[in-house]
């Protein structure tokens, strides 16, 4: 990550966070990352001037996959997608996430590629990640 960059990530639970931020100071890079605690729904339309950002270079998606749709929406509607915005979507097959499946490949504004992989702690149940770059 290079020196300049901001890694903003949305934590629901605070417990989690709290975690997320002993790693990041253990790793010398909890000045160059931003915790938000709350959810996603209540948080996405603050990013813009709560980090003084036009919009996201990369957005990993791996919450509750009923949101997915829900808050890709919410990012485009706030403008934080741009042109050659990247969107990692974790888990898309197990549970699935049809809707937003459905709705990033028809749309004509994104590129995607599912790469398959298996369910993490298991080697039989197969799961992917949905790769989608804003054209």
């Amino acid at each position: 990550m290079p020196e300049n960059a901001l890694l903003v990530a949305i934590e629901s639970n605070s417990a989690s966070a709290d975690i997320a931020h002993r790693i990041h100071e253990h790793a010398g890079v909890s000045h160059r990352i931003h915790i938000v605690v709350n959810s996603t729904d209540q948080v996405i339309s603050q990013l813009r001037s709560q980090f003084n950002i036009d919009s996201f270079d990369l957005i990993f998606v791996d919450h509750n996959k009923s949101y997915y749709l829900r808050d890709l929406k919410l990012l485009e509607s706030e403008g934080l997608i741009k042109q050659g915005t990247v969107i990692v979507a974790d888990n898309v097959i197990i549970p699935d996430t049809p809707n937003y499946l459905t709705y990033i490949r028809n749309s004509s504004n994104y590129t995607s590629q599912l790469h398959k992989s298996k369910l993490e702690y298991s080697n039989l149940l197969p799961d992917g990640v949905e790769v989608s770059v804003r054209q």
